[in-house]
This record gives structure tokens, C-alpha cells and sequence, in this order.
């Protein structure tokens, strides 16, 4: 029975958006996991980039992106499957979406407007 428990917790998709509101200016962002590579992709001011996926079985799946704007940079896992302590609050919904402005990077388990109350502070950009 555990097992059945176990194999339909897996069959659900999870999802990373990510939002641009640093003002006027595209962000680049690179997305990875260990197998699959998504990319670099420009995020148009306002708009945004969403993937989806299937974790695997073992809770070991893991994203990472690397995030552009300007002369800043961050790198920092968007999504971490169970199998990591130090796993994301929003993984365990299975939806991260990321607000990106000009101060940093703000989380949320669910897909908010820009200016919605709801968003958490996650981190500051690099220089």
C-alpha cells in the first residue's frame, strides 16, 4: 500500500515560473537539472517563463538557475525533490513560482500577480 502511495505522489507534474519585474529590462535566465538542460532564455519585462516536469521516484530531482540582469548575477536551486533537507518551502506543493525585481528574489507556492500579497523575500542579487 505504501508503495501505491508512493508511486501516485510521483506522477504528479511540478512546475518553476518565473516572473520579470525588474522594470524595463529582460533577465537571462539558465535552468538545468542533472539530465535535461532547458537553456538560456530572455524574459521580457512583464512576462514570464514556466516549465513543468515530472520528479522522479527517488525524490532526487533538483533545478538550478542562473539568473542575468545587467552586471548582476544569482545562481540557486528553484526546485528540490524530498530527498534533500534543505529543499525549497514552495517544493512541497510541488510549484515554485519566483518573482524577480531589482532588490531580488521573492517565492511563492502559488501563482501570484506581481503586486499580490503572498510573496516571501528569498534572496538578494550578487554584484
Amino acid at each position: 500500500m505504501v508503495l501505491s502511495n508512493s508511486l501516485i505522489e510521483c506522477t504528479e507534474e511540478a512546475f518553476v515560473d518565473i516572473l520579470n519585474y525588474v522594470g524595463t529590462d529582460a533577465i537571462f535566465v539558465h535552468c538545468r537539472s542533472k539530465d535535461t538542460d532547458l537553456g538560456m532564455t530572455q524574459i521580457d519585462p512583464g512576462e514570464d517563463y514556466m516549465f513543468k516536469f515530472m520528479p522522479n521516484f527517488f525524490g532526487s530531482t533538483s533545478f538550478w538557475c542562473e539568473f542575468i540582469w545587467k552586471s548582476l548575477t544569482q545562481d540557486f536551486n528553484v526546485w528540490r525533490g524530498e530527498d534533500y533537507l534543505d529543499r525549497m518551502p514552495c517544493s512541497v506543493t510541488g510549484s515554485c513560482a519566483y518573482k524577480v525585481s531589482p532588490e531580488g528574489f521573492y517565492w511563492s507556492s502559488t501563482l501570484l500577480a506581481a503586486d499580490d500579497e503572498g510573496w516571501t523575500f528569498w534572496k538578494n542579487w550578487e554584484s
